[in-house]
């Protein structure tokens, strides 16, 4: 297959002209469409705990038994100030877009989740709110029906069919997770405007990645039209419990889950896509579009997220939330006098790593001009190959600060995904 780039040729060489096809067809498709998830996008994770406990979790929540998780530190009140500190950070640039993607933990097992959206959307509209959750929550078709006006995004996890995901989910013996979420996509598809909203996820593994297909034919059968592979990340219960690295796919693995879900979805026609951070890699390679410039990372003015954590702490990436990367917290905007222009244009770590994006510094240095895919990612890679850092199992800033130079794994110019030249 040929590239805009002669070094990744081999990587895709595998494809036959029908998948090429298919591929190209859709980062075109991709490129062209708008995301409503633009401008400043913010992944405000409300609180920790859960009401699962699964084995990949990437933000190592607690799992709890109660029904209900009241926050004593993030109260509704001071969530709201939160809201307020992003609204006058907007007011003085008329006309920036934002995006406010709730998360957690599981964020509806907050009794104000309501409430919260609502302020949300009051603010900044309705197409400028989403919650991620596991589907699981006993929220009513009423109560859903109440949530979805505040919304332009739900987005449910379903990590696989009924075994593999109740087992990925730590089901006990008096739950079934899968029929829970399912319950909660059905409910949603009955709404008005809920196929439009509604978006099911999957984080692939080693062990789920060839099923995909199959569970984009169940998803198909209910009516779901968004679907998305996300990726797994080294953060969390993926750093700390050294066992479930073996199970992130490979640069490999991800670019035949993307041929997969093309193939399938030729019968399905659905709105699919993998992360983000993966096709923008395979649109700057392939097609030679400068997703860099036109999806500049490290400027959370423009396109990149930011992460609040449930103690008001911002990051520079979301990913950065929990262990190995907690240490690039910024200040917490639940201090009165703290702003979040203050956070994003002082010398704190967050405006010192946006430097570590640009095109000379960034992929060490690599001339495409590609947005570099995740630079989370590629600072994980480096970090996770120290051998002082595994001994430690800390990470400092300074240490991430510099990994953000590396390459994202999945990369196919990253030096273990070219193919080597056989030796003489």
């Amino acid at each position: 297959m040929e590239s805009a780039i002669p070094q990744a040729a081999e990587f895709f060489g595998w494809l036959d002209d029908r998948q090429r096809a298919l591929l190209l067809a859709h980062l075109r498709r991709r490129g062209s469409n708008g995301d409503p998830r633009k401008g400043l996008a913010i992944v405000f994770d409300l609180l920790q705990e859960c009401n699962l406990g699964c084995l990949g979790c990437c933000t190592n929540a607690t799992r709890i038994t109660r029904d209900t998780f009241v926050d004593t530190e993030l109260t509704t009140s001071r969530v709201v100030s939160v809201l307020d500190k992003i609204a006058s950070f907007l007011d003085a640039r008329p006309g920036m877009p934002v995006f406010i993607n709730f998360g957690g933990g599981e964020p509806f097992l907050r009794r104000d989740m309501l409430e919260i959206a609502r302020e949300t959307a009051s603010r900044f509209g309705p197409q400028s709110v989403g919650i991620d959750t596991n589907g699981t929550r006993a929220v009513s078709r009423e109560g859903l029906a109440e949530i979805l006006p505040s919304l332009a995004y739900l987005g449910v996890s379903l990590d696989g069919l009924r075994a593999y995901h109740n087992t990925w989910r730590a089901a006990t013996s008096d739950r079934d997770p899968f029929r829970e979420a399912v319950d909660t996509i059905q409910a949603v598809l009955e709404l008005p405007n809920g196929s439009e909203k509604l978006e099911v996820s999957t984080v692939p593994t080693k062990q789920n990645i060839e099923a995909i297909p199959d569970l984009m034919r169940f998803l198909d059968s209910l009516g779901v039209k968004k679907y998305s592979a996300h990726r797994a990340m080294l953060v969390g219960r993926y750093w700390l419990n050294r066992g479930l690295e073996t199970s992130i796919p490979t640069a490999d693995d991800y670019l035949r889950l993307l041929v997969s879900m093309l193939e399938a979805n030729r019968d399905l026609n659905m709105n699919m896509h993998v992360h983000h951070s993966i096709e923008s890699i395979y649109a700057a390679l392939l097609l030679g579009t400068k997703t860099y410039f036109e999806r500049p990372l490290g400027n959370p003015d423009k396109r990149s997220s930011i992460g609040i954590d449930w103690r008001g702490r911002v990051f520079f990436d979301p990913w950065c939330m929990v262990e190995p990367l907690d240490s690039t917290a910024s200040a917490s905007l639940l201090d009165p006098d703290v702003t979040l222009e203050s956070i994003l244009h002082d010398k704190s770590w967050i405006a010192q790593a946006k430097g570590r994006c640009v095109p000379a510094i960034r992929c060490k240095g690599c001339p495409v001009s590609c947005s570099g895919g995740s630079r989370t990612a590629a600072a994980l890679d480096t970090v996770a190959n120290d051998c002082q850092i595994r001994v430690k199992r800390q990470v400092s800033s300074e240490a991430i600060f510099t990994a953000l130079e590396g390459i994202d794994p999945l990369c196919p110019l990253h030096p273990r995904n070219l193919i080597q030249p056989a030796s003489s």
